[in-house]
């Protein structure tokens, strides 16, 4: 196989949300097409709709990392500081630093 094949090989299976390589690219616990992530969340609409009053919505496993579960990494010194820097390199924070 040419070097070139290989190449565009890989780069599909990038792009394939089903694949194994597009799942460990992005951090996912496993791969999910997009026929499989529509159709668990209409299953998960179903499932809601059909629910009673007052039930606890039901929210699939989704593959992708919980961001509610992930630790702050950014201290707000840091964030500050980086704020800063943005708006002096900004062409539109420039004249509006403060507000």
């Amino acid at each position: 196989m040419p070097l070139w094949e290989a190449v565009d090989l890989c780069e599909q299976l990038l792009l394939d949300m089903g694949s194994h390589l597009y799942a460990s690219a992005s951090d996912w616990s496993y791969p999910m097409s997009r026929q499989e992530m529509f159709a668990t969340a209409l299953l998960a609409r179903v499932i809601n709709a059909t629910a009673g009053k007052g039930d606890k919505p039901w929210l699939p496993d989704w593959p992708w990392p919980d961001e509610s579960k992930v630790a702050e990494s950014v201290t707000d010194e840091e964030r500050a500081t980086l704020k800063a820097l943005l708006n002096s390199r900004s062409a539109f924070g420039q004249k509006r630093t403060e507000a």
